[in-house]
């Protein structure tokens, strides 16, 4: 039987967090898991376009994330991620924590008083 681990504990930091990793194969059949495996791969194959040298982020959409909270800003955070690998040109993350803290800028007053700011 083909064992199958889950690749992000093995990658990143995770493998200082996650201790001694056991496996259990759970009597899944080889069938399902060739099948599942060829699925991934076509995942990994995908890329973006080639861009013109002249491209600039404005021709390739803005992506706007909202969501997220003090200790809950983690899915916000991979959605912002993934728009971005996904090929987003611009990508502004929104967010309860995010603007509590620009808040607590000192310069936010003057930033907002800039006349080409833009949300």
């Amino acid at each position: 039987m083909a064992r199958l681990f889950k690749k992000g504990l093995f990658t990143g930091l995770a493998a200082d967090y996650c201790g001694i990793v056991l496996f259990a194969d759970l009597e899944v059949p080889n069938s399902v898991i060739e099948r599942e495996a060829n699925q991934e791969s076509l995942l990994q194959t995908v890329t973006l376009a080639k861009r013109p040298r002249s491209a600039h982020k404005g021709l390739f959409g803005h992506v706007l994330v909202v969501g997220g909270d003090y200790g809950y800003a983690g899915a916000a955070k991979l959605a912002a991620e993934a728009a971005l690998n996904c090929g987003a040109g611009l990508v502004t993350e929104v967010s309860q924590f995010l603007f509590k803290e620009t808040l607590g800028n000192a310069n936010f007053r003057k930033i907002l008083a800039l006349s080409n700011v833009s949300f």
